[in-house]
């Protein structure tokens, strides 16, 4: 009788730990996500790839390149996926969408009055048809760790 009581106190005792979730979930865990393995080119020229469990692609790194240009003129232009922030200097702001272009890469704001156009270590702005940034270089062409 008293070996009935203890093995009765005993279940009572694991469905209590079961309940509270002292003994772990016996339940199956999730079986892993497999993405495709194809690949987005960012504007930077890296490539980023699928993640789980959504398998979206991973965001693009943020890269600020600096460039010097013409009469005494500079800009940073930062790049994240389609869009390039510029701080020019001369004190203001432009963010730019990407565009289609036939070479390099070509930014450009709705109606495409602001242009920003890079390829390999150069690049230029313009703005209503006129060149306001121009022979524009990469400052230094040493890139940061991705």
């Amino acid at each position: 009788m008293l070996r009935h009581i203890a093995v009765i106190a005993g279940g009572l005792l694991i469905l209590a730990f079961l309940y509270t979730g002292v003994i772990p979930n016996l339940e199956q865990s999730p079986q892993p996500v497999a993405c495709t393995l194809d690949a987005k080119i960012c504007p930077d020229g890296s490539a980023v790839g699928r993640t789980a469990p959504s398998c979206e692609f991973a965001p693009c790194p943020v890269i600020p390149v600096d460039y010097v240009c013409a009469s005494e003129k500079y800009f940073t232009a930062t790049f994240t996926d389609d869009i390039v922030t510029l701080a020019l200097s001369d004190g203001r702001t432009l963010i730019l969408s990407i565009a289609e272009a036939a070479s390099g890469a070509k930014y450009t704001t709705g109606a495409g009055e602001i242009v920003f156009w890079t390829k390999d270590y150069s690049a230029f702005v313009t703005e209503s048809n006129v060149e306001t940034y121009s022979a524009c270089r990469v400052r230094d062409l040493t890139f940061p760790e991705l």
